[in-house]
């Protein structure tokens, strides 16, 4: 031996090998290139290489991901129609000017749940005239409404109404056509609605006199935009007066709220 010790000769050359293990550890999540870090400490090329690719691959993709859920249209969802539930009021004082021929002033009230109240006002004047099955009717009616209806809050109405009745015992089935027509509106003022109604009639069940189911289509817009349906019953509460008592359900694409489920009173006087 020359005197030289060996542990000397040995720990330079590990701290040697030390210095660029500690460095990439330290260093391995910085912007260093890994290639030439692992290089320096003996470690394959080769394989550096395709984990530096790999990693910016998996960050291609998920930017790629973000753009495409950032252009993408948005998922549209169908609103749910709104509902409500509301009361109608009807009363008609029918006059005769003759046998076949009355003059019927109209009173109407609306109110609802959900809805500013009263959610609908009406006045009206309607003559009309029969002839054995048929009878023909002109009317005026002014109306205030507090919800959506697509038109004016306060609209005058031209009516004209044509109905055709055939009884068949206790049966009887009426159908009636009524063309609305708004007298200021600036667009289509023009709404047509058809309606189909049977009626079987109670004698022996006073003072029920008839029990009723009808249907109501309407035509406006260009489209059938609202469909009406009735069943319920009318009573005789005396000589000249009567009253229909009923439920009834709506389903409208103009208005809101387009569904309404109600409670309906019509009362009739007739004078003579």
């Amino acid at each position: 031996m020359s005197g030289v010790d060996p542990i000397a000769c040995v720990a330079p050359s590990r701290k040697r090998a030390q210095g660029p293990l500690v460095r990439t550890a330290h260093q391995i999540d910085g912007s260093t290139d890994l290639a030439s870090v692992f290089n320096s400490a003996g470690a394959p090329a080769k394989t550096l290489v395709t984990l530096d690719t790999s990693r910016r691959r998996s960050s291609t993709v998920r930017v790629g991901l973000l753009v495409v859920t950032a252009l993408a249209p948005p998922l549209t969802v169908a609103a749910t129609p709104s509902r409500d539930a509301q009361i109608w009021s009807e009363a008609d004082f029918i006059g005769f000017l003759s046998k076949q021929t009355t003059l019927t002033g109209i009173l109407i009230g609306r109110a609802g749940e959900s809805v500013p109240n009263p959610t609908l006002t009406a006045l009206g004047l309607q003559l009309d005239q029969k002839f054995r099955h048929w009878s023909i009717g002109l009317g005026y009616r002014r109306q205030a409404v507090r919800h959506s209806t697509g038109g004016p809050d306060i609209s005058r109405l031209a009516i004209a109404v044509a109905a055709f009745r055939e009884d068949f015992g206790r049966s009887a089935v009426q159908i009636r056509t009524r063309i609305d027509n708004t007298l200021h509106s600036s667009g289509n003022p023009w709404r047509f609605r058809l309606r189909a109604e049977y009626r079987w009639a109670t004698p022996g069940m006073r003072p029920i006199s008839y029990l009723f189911l009808n249907d109501e289509a309407f035509y406006s817009a260009g489209e059938w935009s609202r469909n009406r349906a009735q069943g319920g019953l009318g009573l005789n509460l005396g000589r000249g007066k009567d009253l229909q008592v009923y439920y009834q359900w709506q389903n409208d694409r103009i208005s809101n709220p387009a569904r309404i489920n109600a409670l309906g009173l019509h009362f009739d006087m007739k004078f003579d």
